[in-house]
């Protein structure tokens, strides 16, 4: 089963739930803000983030509704395998959206480059989203990637809109890295999702301010 393995007892299941909802409610904020964002400035980037959040936020909402159904036996035991492929599902989904930030922060517009780029994560994401430590994993290199490039982008400009997005980029980065290591030192989950709220919940504060300052 792709599922990976409910931890802890029923109340923390339920404490689990509750941030599956905050990171939904944080990816709909960078989307929100992000879209906000695109119609003062009219950058293509907000565009790009706008719809790589969206999928995002449809992502953690299916999360939540999987382990939810599992939480409360909604579902016969005969449909779990029908549930396992929904979480296949969403993950490709979620794999497609960070692609889509490799994109916009590697800047790769040669159209060669640009295939070869799409061939590689295309593979990448076909065999990383069918397993849970693989979707972990394989986010955790690309926001390691987003890290690194917005770290480089501060370190240029040190600006506090820079400082703020490769902050939170590397909060995210933590997360799943905490998260692809679940099975090596127990069971951090929770620290990996908080970790990846509170990244959400600044980048939607650095798009807050990039759109309270141009309208």
């Amino acid at each position: 089963m792709h599922l990976p393995p409910l931890y802890g007892a029923e109340w923390f299941h339920d404490v689990e739930l509750i941030f599956f909802i905050l990171c939904a409610l944080a990816s709909a904020a960078v989307s929100y803000f992000a879209y906000r964002s695109y119609k003062v400035t009219e950058k293509k980037q907000y565009l790009m983030l706008f719809g790589a959040f969206l999928l995002v936020f449809v992502g953690w909402i299916g999360r939540f509704a999987i382990y939810f159904s599992l939480n409360e036996n909604i579902f016969p035991e005969e449909t779990f395998l029908y549930l396992s492929y929904l979480h296949m599902g969403i993950s490709f989904l979620v794999l497609v959206a960070y692609s889509l930030l490799l994109f916009l922060y590697l800047k790769i517009d040669d159209q060669y480059r640009a295939f070869i780029f799409t061939v590689i994560m295309l593979v990448l994401v076909f065999f990383a989203f069918k397993y849970f430590t693989g979707f972990n994993s394989l986010s955790a290199v690309i926001w390691a990637v987003l890290f690194y490039k917005t770290t480089l982008n501060y370190l240029e400009k040190k600006k506090l809109p820079a400082l703020l997005t490769a902050s939170s980029f590397g909060l995210i980065f933590a997360g799943y890295l905490t998260l692809a290591l679940i099975y090596i030192f127990g069971r951090p989950y929770m620290l990996g999702v908080t970790l990846i709220f509170l990244g959400y919940s600044l980048l939607a504060y650095s798009l807050y301010r990039v759109f309270a300052r141009g309208r």
